[in-house]
C-alpha cells in the first residue's frame, strides 16, 4: 500500500518543485525550517501531480563496510489546475462461495481512472452490505491511475447463511457502482 515514485513517473512534478536550503544539518534536539517552492510549468497537464520529499541522516562514520543512513520520504501532491475527475471504478468483488464459518474475506479490486485522487476515509469510507450488518473496508487513498486490492473480514457472520453482500462505490458524479457476491455458510465440521 505504499507509493512508489519513479524516476521518471508521468504525473511526476519533481522538476517542479524546489527546497531551500537543498541541504542542511540539524543538530540533535535542534529545528529548522525548510521552504519549498511550486513552480508550474506553461504547459502543465491538469490534475494530481507527485513527487517525494526524502529527508536523510547520514550513517554514522564506523569502521567496517557496512553503513546505514535513515530516511524519511514526504510525498507531496500537486493539484494543477483544470478540470476535476476524482473517478474510481470497481472492476472486482470476490468472497469465498462456501465457508464452515467466521471470519469472511472480502477483496475488491479498485482503479482510479480519474485525474485526481479520490480519499475513501471518514464518512466517505467503502462498506459492505450483508444482511443487516455494515463491514467496513480500509481507509485509503486511490491516486491518479493507481489500481489497488483492498480486503476486509466479515468477523461475526451467523452459524447459518446464504448471505448477499454488496459493495456500494458512489462516483463522484452521484451515480453509484454494486457488485454482489453470495456467500454460503454451512457449519459442516
Amino acid at each position: 500500500g505504499s507509493a512508489r515514485f519513479p524516476e521518471h513517473a508521468p504525473y511526476s512534478a519533481k522538476d517542479w518543485i524546489t527546497a531551500s536550503p537543498e541541504r542542511m544539518l540539524i543538530p540533535p534536539g535542534e529545528s529548522k525550517q525548510l521552504s519549498v517552492s511550486i513552480q508550474l510549468p506553461e504547459d502543465f497537464e491538469p490534475g494530481d501531480h507527485h513527487a517525494a520529499l526524502v529527508l536523510t541522516v547520514p550513517a554514522p562514520e564506523q569502521p567496517g563496510t557496512v553503513r546505514v543512513s535513515r530516511g524519511v520520504g514526504i510525498p507531496v501532491y500537486v493539484q494543477a489546475p483544470g478540470t476535476v475527475d476524482r473517478s474510481v471504478v470497481l472492476s472486482g468483488f470476490t468472497a469465498p462461495r462456501f465457508a464452515v464459518s467466521g471470519p469472511i474475506r472480502f477483496i475488491a479490486d479498485l482503479r482510479h481512472t480519474g485525474t485526481v485522487h479520490r480519499d475513501f476515509r471518514g464518512d466517505d469510507q467503502l462498506q459492505i452490505e450483508v444482511g443487516d450488518q455494515l463491514v467496513p473496508m480500509p481507509e485509503l487513498t486511490m491516486l491518479r491511475e493507481s489500481t489497488r486490492t483492498v480486503t476486509a473480514e466479515w468477523q461475526d457472520p451467523p452459524l447459518w447463511c446464504k448471505c448477499r453482500a454488496t459493495l456500494v462505490v458512489p462516483g463522484p458524479d452521484g451515480q453509484v457502482q454494486r457488485q454482489t457476491v453470495e456467500v454460503m455458510i454451512i457449519p459442516l465440521h
